[in-house]
């Protein structure tokens, strides 16, 4: 019983830990939102903090599709800037929807370097040579219009958001529910939209 309490317990320290640094460097969430009716749905992009919200960039968003089912229909064509509730983001072009449509992004947060302590600039390293450190940075968001979705679905990147892992069974590591673990280290990806970084 106590090691099934660890192993759920690890993946939320983990996760307190990935806030308490995002929210040291300001790091920004994106999430999607749903707006119109089932004849013309459209996906919301959006960007920033509660009180927080930069534009959207539309040129930034890499991957934004649509699934049902076995299709896949990608809504990069015709995203254009709009205003929602006051804050800048950025809205697909309308699609029929029935409720259940599984929609996926990805975005591109650009490349950071640290200069100081909880100090970040969005540049590269070519233009702070003397940078402490350097990363790009990913964005990704999953949402649903309805309980119809196909939840189990991967979306284009290893990186996906996914529910709570299956426990180990006999020492085995088993893949979480939704099989977007990582295939090579067979443990699940955080599930949230922060950014992955690599160094460059």
């Amino acid at each position: 019983m106590r090691k099934v309490a660890l192993h759920f317990l690890a993946p939320v320290v983990f996760a307190m830990l990935a806030m308490a640094v995002a929210g040291g460097v300001h790091a920004h969430d994106l999430w999607l939102t749903a707006e119109g009716g089932a004849k013309a749905r459209r996906v919301v992009v959006n960007y920033g903090h509660p009180r927080d919200r930069p534009p959207t960039a539309a040129d930034k968003i890499l991957d934004l599709v649509a699934i049902t089912g076995d299709q896949r229909v990608s809504l990069l064509d015709g995203l254009e800037p709009a205003t929602v509730r006051g804050a800048p983001v950025v809205r697909s072009r309308p699609f029929a929807d029935a409720g259940r449509t599984l929609l996926a992004a990805r975005y591109d947060n650009g490349y950071w370097v640290k200069i100081g302590d909880n100090l970040y600039r969005n540049v590269s390293k070519r233009m702070a040579p003397n940078a402490i450190d350097s990363l790009w940075s990913a964005k990704f968001a999953k949402s649903v219009t309805g309980a119809g979705a196909p939840w189990n679905t991967r979306s284009a990147t290893s990186s996906s958001s996914c529910p709570w892992p299956i426990p180990r069974r006999r020492g085995r590591a088993r893949r979480c529910a939704c099989g977007c673990c990582s295939a090579a280290s067979r443990s699940p990806v955080p599930r949230s939209s922060a950014a992955t970084a690599s160094r460059r």
